[in-house]
């Protein structure tokens, strides 16, 4: 969350805990840098990945607990756990459309370290509505293109652009190294990987 001179700061650990900082924007040195609020054992394992959807005010956290949790900003309150991976969860996107918006809709995207699975949640109501074609390795790298398309990438460097209305495949890409993450500055994505 943003405010005229500051933001918060969410950070998952691995003592299961979520930690929310205080960053003045003017002036960010560590001794600016203020613990407002911490979140004890919200999973039952490490937090591996978090996402916030702005337009609800939701902060979404994926564990080795093999499940995701819904933190409703201005409410304080955190959901029951997501569970359907059955490893690791590495990385998680929320879907932050204006057509979600508009419809008061909630998607995020999670995927699944040793399961190599990409899930897709509802997140108003708590299910797995979709389970989109496996990678055959680690998927570390997910980004939304727009309201229907999800880009994923693997330890194998492979990419998959899925088009999630037809659960089908619109190209996939093979690179040298693994995909550790998607970055998106304009209308460019750049593939963030290591060898």
């Amino acid at each position: 969350r943003h405010k005229p001179d500051a933001c918060t700061v969410a950070i998952g650990s691995n003592n299961r805990s979520v930690h929310l900082l205080h960053v003045p924007l003017s002036d960010a040195t560590s001794s600016n840098v203020e613990e407002v609020h911490q979140y004890k054992d919200v999973h039952k394992g490490s937090i591996y990945a978090m996402d916030y959807n702005h337009s609800a005010g939701l902060l979404i956290t994926a564990s080795n607990d093999k499940s995701l949790k819904i933190h409703n900003v201005s409410t304080g309150s955190w959901s029951l756990p997501l569970k359907g991976h059955t490893a690791t969860i590495r990385v998680v996107r929320c879907r932050n459309s204006a057509i979600d918006q508009a419809k008061g809709v909630n998607v995020v995207a999670s995927a699944g370290a040793g399961d190599c699975r990409t899930r897709l949640w509802d997140i108003n109501t708590g299910s797995c509505f979709n389970i989109l074609p496996a990678h055959e390795d680690m998927v570390h790298g997910l980004l939304w293109v727009d309201e229907n398309t999800l880009i994923s990438g693997c330890d194998k460097g492979v990419t998959i652009c899925h088009d999630i209305r037809t659960n089908q495949s619109i190209w996939t890409s093979s690179s040298t190294g693994g995909v550790c993450t998607y970055s998106r500055y304009n209308d460019k994505i750049a593939v963030v990987g290591y060898t």
